[in-house]
């Protein structure tokens, strides 16, 4: 039997709850397919914390996504009732010179993040655990913390399913076929086509896009 959807999502990690998530806030006809029973071990996401932080080293362009996604963090918590997010700080370490250093104070800088600039007796007298060499600064972010990804994902599918959103666990994509206004996704129970297909497979996606 071929069931006709707006939109299939292909893996229910964190990409693809997230997604679910979203789309069922939607008038879309969505459905969600993972080939195991989320949250499970064999994704990208399993444990029990993620690091969340604003001051991204990497690069400053990151920086007003991160804020959005603080946002929509905050908004999920309040419809929940779930705790998901922990502040805690975060302190990022190296040589005054290294780009995790100097990274982090331009994007903290660019944006005007809260932060603090220890040396290394102020990081021994702030963080005890830390017995930092006179080569070593630290950058203090105060709003920095932890989310709790499996109990994330949890709860964005289960909204998503109460918003409407068909879930099917426990299914094992085998195939993807295109064309032109639409998608079909062949699984070992059936088939089901769509206008429009979200992959956020992971490990599994060189399967699906060779």
């Amino acid at each position: 039997m071929n069931s006709q959807f707006d939109i299939i999502i292909i893996g229910a990690g964190a990409f693809g709850s997230s997604a679910a998530y979203h789309l069922s806030k939607t008038t879309k006809k969505v459905l969600v397919i993972d080939r195991y029973c989320p949250p499970h071990a064999f994704g990208s996401y399993h444990g029990q914390t993620r690091i969340i932080r604003e001051a991204y080293f990497e690069d400053p362009i990151y920086v007003p996504m991160l804020r959005e996604a603080y946002t929509l963090w905050d908004e999920l918590e309040r419809e929940s009732g779930e705790k998901l997010f922990l502040k805690t700080g975060g302190l990022m370490l190296g040589n005054k010179e290294s780009h995790v250093i100097q990274g982090t104070l331009n994007s903290a800088k660019t944006y005007n993040i809260e932060h603090e600039v220890l040396d290394n007796q102020s990081i021994k007298n702030k963080f005890s655990s830390f017995n930092a060499d006179e080569q070593t600064m630290g950058v203090h972010e105060h709003n920095a913390g932890i989310l709790f990804p499996e109990k994330c994902i949890k709860t964005t599918l289960r909204l998503a399913e109460k918003n409407g959103v068909e879930l099917k666990f426990n299914e094992t994509v085998l195939s993807t076929q295109y064309n032109a206004n639409s998608v079909e996704i062949i699984t070992d129970k059936g088939s089901y086509t769509a206008q429009k297909c979200i992959l956020a497979a992971g490990p599994w996606m060189n399967k699906l896009i060779p």
